[in-house]
């Protein structure tokens, strides 16, 4: 039998508060407490926790402060990745952006979502949308950024 992490990461209904989730759950917020409560000019500290807590890295990244997520293991980030401040990325599926990804303040992107039938599912379980989903939302701001920014050629996400 499957544990609930497992259904988490396969993308089936899991209950998110099995004492597994909840633990990894606390080492991300432990993490991000103290990553977010360093000095912004501490670049060195701040890159070298994100490279330890992160899924993967490239080697350039900056991520300004505050960042929240849920896992930190399920965030893949590519070369000259940054994240302007207050980024939030629940990340119950795989979140992966490329290289020479630029995010503006505030976005947030959520690959969790709660269980509507609860009849089918039982109450209290959640489930996780797909990376599929998360890509249409990216090609559906592409293509919103590119016919409002007409200074830019170049809109990948």
């Amino acid at each position: 039998m499957k544990t609930d992490k497992e259904k988490m990461l396969a993308g089936e209904p899991y209950l998110a508060f099995c004492n597994e989730l909840v633990e990894d759950r606390a080492r991300a917020k432990d993490v991000l407490f103290e990553y977010n409560n360093l000095r912004p000019s501490d670049m060195e500290r701040r890159t070298e926790i994100l490279k330890q807590f992160l899924g993967a890295t490239g080697k350039q990244l900056l991520v300004e402060q505050p960042f929240r997520c849920d896992y930190g293991y399920n965030i893949r980030v590519g070369e000259n990745f940054y994240a302007n401040m207050g980024c939030t990325i629940l990340d119950e599926a795989l979140v992966t952006f490329g290289d020479n990804v630029l995010l503006a303040p505030n976005v947030s992107i959520y690959t969790a979502g709660h269980v509507v039938n609860v009849m089918r599912h039982g109450h209290g379980r959640f489930s996780r949308t797909s990376v599929c989903q998360v890509q249409g939302l990216i090609e559906q701001l592409q293509r919103t950024i590119g016919r409002g920014n007409r200074g830019q050629q170049d809109h990948r996400l």
